[in-house]
């Protein structure tokens, strides 16, 4: 096995620590197996090696649009049962209610964040005109209102 002098071993701790190389690689370089320099770092307690930093990606239009429709289709089911539940007449306790009433609104902020996220991008990029998605977000959320305007009714029709 290569014997390795402490200035290699320096400059192999500071590659691992930083992450920027694979441990294969930073390895293939010094001549050494990559698992000697594995278990050198953990018999010298090395810090973690760092991940590499990606910044974030803006989601694209196509992907906010999907991300709406699910959050709209999946409060459209949460309305769904909520008005099945009042059509079959069965009492529901008050912690059911409460939950669901919780669940709903934390859908209905949920998309309300994506479509500001949607307007500010559209907004930032220049738009003139309100893009598919902004006017794909007001036709849904008229849907919801309007359903939830009758859910209220019935409730009260109901007691």
């Amino acid at each position: 096995m290569k014997r390795l002098t402490d200035k290699a071993w320096a400059d192999i701790a500071r590659a691992y620590a930083a992450g920027t190389e694979t441990v294969a690689a930073i390895a293939a370089r010094h001549g050494i197996d990559r698992g000697v320099i594995i278990r050198r770092a953990q018999i010298d307690g090395w810090p973690r090696r760092r991940a590499p930093s990606h910044a974030p990606r803006a989601p694209t239009e196509r992907a906010q649009a999907a991300l709406m429709r699910r959050l709209f289709n999946a409060i459209k089911t949460k309305l769904k049962h909520l008005e099945t539940s009042m059509k079959s007449g069965k009492a529901i306790s008050a912690a059911d209610s409460e939950r669901q009433t919780r669940q709903i609104n934390h859908l209905i902020r949920s998309f309300e964040t994506v479509t500001e996220l949607a307007r500010a991008r559209d907004n930032a990029a220049g738009a003139a005109a309100a893009s598919a998605s902004a006017a794909d977000a007001e036709r849904m959320r008229a849907e919801i209102a309007e359903r939830l305007e009758r859910v209220a009714k019935a409730k009260e029709a109901g007691g």
